[in-house]
């Protein structure tokens, strides 16, 4: 989606794992609200945007270092 990043109510941290499935982030556009799920399930090594930035169409909110 294209819009603005914001936190999901579990907020991306390194370290943290993530579950396939696990809602990663949320993208507001044209006033509503889009969740963001994780396709695989890993560890987050690197955030890769911030809270309030835009991302375009299939920008990773983070990096992850999977199973």
């Amino acid at each position: 989606l294209v819009g603005y990043y914001r936190e999901a109510a579990s907020p991306l941290e390194v370290g943290k794992r993530v579950e396939k499935g696990d809602v990663v982030a949320v993208i507001a556009a044209l006033g509503l609200a889009n969740d963001v799920e994780s396709p695989v399930a890993g560890e987050v090594v690197e955030l890769l945007v911030a809270n309030g930035q835009a991302v375009e169409f299939g920008q990773a909110p983070a990096r992850l270092k999977g199973d």
